[in-house]
């Protein structure tokens, strides 16, 4: 499972986009699976094949002219769908219209992302407001309550614990209620979860994070 979450890193993404374009490959299924790995290439080695064979899109130069791009896509692929199909999409409108044609949000694809960051950017901003208080039950503990709709529980905790120093912070959210403790951010169903949990040895899976 670890592999294919890998594989939705902002980087993958643009890269099998790359690879498609060189592979000459259109449908989506056969983009599904390229029968390749893309980490096995350099990245600036895969971007040089492409523009060696194909017409220098405006915008796209080296690696470094992907970078808000990029980070367009780790943004929105925290959001509660999955924009995986988005990404890749607006990757290769990049490649074919070039880099202003997407961050200018011309394509409905790019509009679409750039609605879906700001989703996601809005929820994190709105959390900056929250103010932790000692829970009722555990002194020890600071906690609040917040919506969180997106995968934004580990950007919200890590804000605050520049606030609150060597506290537990715990969020209860809509469905989920998660928490911070020595810098490690974990969450569980609200319907199984109890205090007894911050202090269990349970640990949650470590899931490689898109952010690159």
């Amino acid at each position: 499972m670890l592999d294919k979450i890998a594989l939705r890193t902002p980087k993958e993404i643009i890269a099998k986009a790359l690879y498609a374009k060189l592979l000459g490959l259109q449908r989506k299924d056969e983009e599904a699976d390229l029968g390749v790995e893309t980490n096995s290439e350099d990245f600036a080695q895969l971007l040089h094949r492409f523009l060696f064979q194909h017409k220098r899109p405006p915008g796209i130069n080296k690696v470094d002219d992907f970078d808000d791009l990029r980070k367009d896509f780790a943004v929105a692929l925290r959001h509660r769908k999955d924009k995986y199909d988005l990404c890749l999409e607006v990757s290769k409108q990049a490649l074919e219209k070039g880099l202003p044609y997407v961050s200018f949000g011309v394509s409905h694809a790019a509009r679409m992302l750039k609605s879906s960051c700001k989703e996601v950017v809005v929820e994190v901003n709105r959390s900056k407001s929250l103010r932790f208080e000692p829970h009722p039950d555990d002194p020890d503990l600071y906690w609040a309550e917040y919506g969180i709709y997106h995968d934004t529980a580990d950007l919200i905790l890590k804000y605050f614990e520049k606030r609150y120093p060597m506290r537990t912070l715990v969020i209860y959210g809509r469905r989920e209620v998660h928490w911070l403790k020595k810098g490690q951010v974990f969450s569980k169903d609200m319907r199984t979860f109890s205090l007894a949990d911050i202090d269990s040895k349970h640990k949650e899976p470590h899931y490689y994070r898109a952010t690159s």
